[in-house]
């Protein structure tokens, strides 16, 4: 645990809380199990496309409901927010989550502080739960910084970061990810309904030497 807070701290500057952190296999399994936990059958799910296809896959096979709002991109391939068709989404009362890619896959956006406060709000003014996959933090170019959603909005109920070394350290191998739940019930009920999996020994010697 202290390995994997302390390198959020260095290398982002957010201090995250190794008691809200559980374990799993892999960040999909992570929103698999998000979108089964935070939602029901036919209620809706909001992804920026284009996305990494699992996105889509956890809410098409459990019976949800994708909503998309397409990033916009101009003739030199930089893609942007559509924030009044996000928010259109978001005040729709069937839109229960968002899975938010921080930075983005595939288009490579990372966002500022202005786009994260801008989507977070608009998610929690209109009850949208947010799950962020955060596995591409440390992959950046120079001059660009990462900002962990979560160190915008430390005390927000509504709220789960997903972080890996796998994409860094090109350990997808490993099967060792990490979820920080922010709110102790839905961390108690994530422990109960068997959404953690111990990491194996190796798995952590691999991850403390990363």
């Amino acid at each position: 645990r202290y390995s994997i807070v302390n390198w959020l701290k260095r290398r982002h500057g957010w201090n995250a809380d190794p008691t809200t952190m559980i374990t799993t296999t892999g960040i999909v399994i992570a929103i698999f199990n998000a979108v089964r936990t935070l939602t029901s059958e036919n209620e809706g799910v909001i992804i920026q496309t284009p996305i990494y296809y699992p996105f889509y896959e956890a809410i098409s096979s459990t019976k949800r409901k994708v909503v998309y709002n397409h990033l916009v991109h101009d003739e030199n391939g930089y893609y942007s927010i559509d924030f009044e068709d996000f928010e259109q989404k978001c005040k729709d009362p069937n839109t229960k989550l968002f899975l938010l890619c921080s930075p983005h896959n595939p288009s490579g956006r990372v966002w500022s502080e202005t786009e994260l406060r801008r989507m977070a709000d608009i998610c929690f003014e209109n009850n949208v739960f947010i799950v962020s996959d955060e596995i591409h933090s440390d992959i950046l170019r120079a001059g660009k910084v990462h900002i962990p959603i979560a160190k915008l909005y430390p005390n927000e109920k509504q709220l789960i970061v997903c972080t890996s070394p796998s994409k860094t350290f090109n350990l997808a191998g490993n099967e060792l990810a990490n979820v920080f739940i922010l709110y102790r019930d839905l961390w108690n009920r994530w422990e109960n309904e068997g959404c953690s999996q111990q990491p194996n020994p190796l798995s952590m010697e691999a991850l403390k030497a990363a």
